[in-house]
């Protein structure tokens, strides 16, 4: 699906969960083969042909839109972070909350544009460099539950009919990461907002 170039936003001083989500964010733009490395995807619903599809959506500040995160055959590749529902948190003495949360960490890719010269699907070889750049993130702070590389488990969460005529050719990819990642609330002070 070609797409505009989106934006990439990085929150300034983030706090609990978008702080746990930024350090993924940092980590996997590491990767050269990652053109693109957002934050958080959220889920969203369109009607299509007179059906409601859902797509991981981007909010994209600036242009005061969403950008659909499905595979982009004008990026090399990306990658985003999809949040369960749900988190489980946990509270001591000192009014500090730990807290787990249940994420996917989404990435597609195009082969030929990471490295044409390699005549054969060289997916493990890019499932290796996210576990070595995740590992950066600490076993503390993310622990990885799961990978899956199949475009329809991959992208299970979203209607994926919209892609597959265009994304089930041999030349691109996806892989999704299920991790656990753990946070905590570092003071208890309110924030200050300026209306």
């Amino acid at each position: 699906m070609s797409q505009e170039d989106p934006i990439v936003h990085v929150i300034p001083n983030p706090v609990l969960l978008d702080k746990a989500i930024a350090k993924i964010q940092s980590a996997m733009g590491t990767l050269p083969w990652i053109q693109k490395s957002f934050a958080r995807a959220f889920k969203r619903f369109k009607i299509v042909e007179g059906s409601k599809v859902s797509y991981p959506a981007i909010f994209q500040k600036w242009k005061g839109d969403y950008y659909t995160a499905f595979p982009n055959d004008r990026l090399t590749g990306q990658s985003f972070v999809f949040v369960s529902p749900s988190e489980i948190t946990e509270y001591d003495t000192r009014k500090i909350h730990y807290i787990k949360r249940n994420v996917s960490i989404i990435i597609s890719f195009d082969l030929e544009k990471i490295d044409n010269a390699l005549e054969y699907r060289f997916t493990e070889k890019l499932k290796e460099d996210v576990i070595i750049v995740l590992a950066t993130i600490g076993k503390s702070s993310l622990e990885i539950n799961n990978i899956t590389d199949e475009l329809e488990d991959v992208f299970g969460d979203f209607s994926v009919s919209e892609i597959e005529s265009v994304f089930f050719k041999e030349r691109y990819g996806s892989l999704k990461f299920d991790c656990t990642i753990f946070y905590k609330n570092e003071t208890c002070d309110l924030n200050v907002y300026n209306p």
